[in-house]
């Protein structure tokens, strides 16, 4: 009989543990979602298929670039959005400081060694691509986003960065 009790008892704290395990895991992950912010813009150029990476604020050093299995999620290559008036949503970690390269998504998802930092360097494309970059803390949906654009409020819910 005790040991029954103990074994009821010992599931239920475990079930219970679990459940707030997951409720937790829940609120970490939306968490980390909600501080990712939503970044659109406008490049001079057509730079759809371009892998972008990061370069210091003076373009003298590479800061960041994506490992080829960061530019897809299982088939799906993380191109960006296309949005009204030219708009692109970024779905990759474009910033102020991002330039593209000449490499394509898809050529560069099927490398299996990254190439060196004086290639990437040689690689760019255009060291100023971006006429306009615009930043919010919302996550909003591509429908929110092109009614903003198409009406010309993007300001309501977005900070102009460039």
């Amino acid at each position: 009989m005790i040991f029954r009790v103990c074994l009821i008892v010992l599931l239920s704290m475990s079930f219970i543990a679990c459940k707030q395990q997951s409720a937790l895991n829940n609120t970490q992950s939306s968490v980390v979602k909600d501080l990712r912010p939503t970044v659109i813009y406008k490049t001079k150029n057509n730079y759809y298929f371009n892998v972008p990476i990061t370069l210091s604020a003076n373009k003298d050093k590479i800061v960041s670039y994506p490992a080829p299995t960061d530019i897809k999620t299982g088939d799906e290559l993380l191109l960006p959005t296309k949005l009204a008036k030219k708009y692109l949503l970024d779905n990759r970690g474009v910033g102020i400081n991002s330039v593209f390269t000449k490499y394509t998504y898809s050529e560069y998802s099927s490398f299996t060694n990254l190439p060196s930092l004086n290639d990437f360097k040689q690689s760019v494309i255009d060291d100023n691509p971006f006429i306009e970059m615009w930043i919010s803390k919302e996550t909003l949906s591509v429908e929110e986003i092109n009614k903003l654009i198409k009406t010309k409020s993007l300001n309501q819910r977005f900070e102009r960065i460039k």
